[in-house]
């Protein structure tokens, strides 16, 4: 990943710390954003849901939070679990986009894995890594697929009977 990305990943959560704790939520979220503009001459959005920041020249960062969807252009061939979504990303350069997705369900993570591993076939990706195991009775996965240059890399973990689902998927 870019030095430039990082700096823009770390801005947005920075701007989204700061209006988390802070009561007076637009006016801190406005100063945020123009502190931020000034000092490294990024533009920044942010609203309710997201933060947005565009560099100069032309990278975006859009970091969502409690969105309960995908990130807008999320690959339609990508399956997504029924689940809680917490939390989710979009990172667009000139040489592509990387979202990311992180969900959790109460269905046992061996069932999820199973579920995502047909998915991910039934819709023509190949499978470039599977690889489970079991410990002190808790799953965990790793997926890896490839389609069309498109790469995706998901994990699963199971803890206290609940299963979080952490999903990077890479376009060009």
């Amino acid at each position: 990943m870019k030095r430039a990305t990082v700096w823009m990943m770390l801005l947005a959560a920075l701007l989204m710390v700061l209006v988390a704790t802070t009561g007076c939520e637009k006016a801190a979220e406005k100063a945020a954003e123009k502190a931020i503009e000034g000092a490294t001459g990024v533009d920044i959005d942010a609203d309710d849901d997201s933060v947005t920041i565009e560099g100069e020249d032309g990278e975006t960062v859009e970091i969502q939070g409690d969105s309960g969807e995908v990130p807008d252009g999320f690959p339609d061939d990508v399956p997504v679990y029924d689940g809680d979504i917490q939390t989710t990303s979009k990172v667009s350069t000139g040489e592509g986009t990387a979202y990311y997705v992180e969900l959790t369900t109460d269905d046992g993570a061996s069932d999820v894995h199973d579920w995502y591993k047909s998915e991910f076939e039934s819709e023509g990706w190949a499978i470039q890594m599977d690889t489970t195991s079991t410990q002190n009775g808790a799953f965990s996965g790793l997926l890896m697929a490839e389609k069309d240059g498109a790469q995706v890399s998901m994990t699963l973990e199971e803890s206290d009977g609940v299963t979080g689902v952490f999903m990077t998927v890479n376009t060009p």
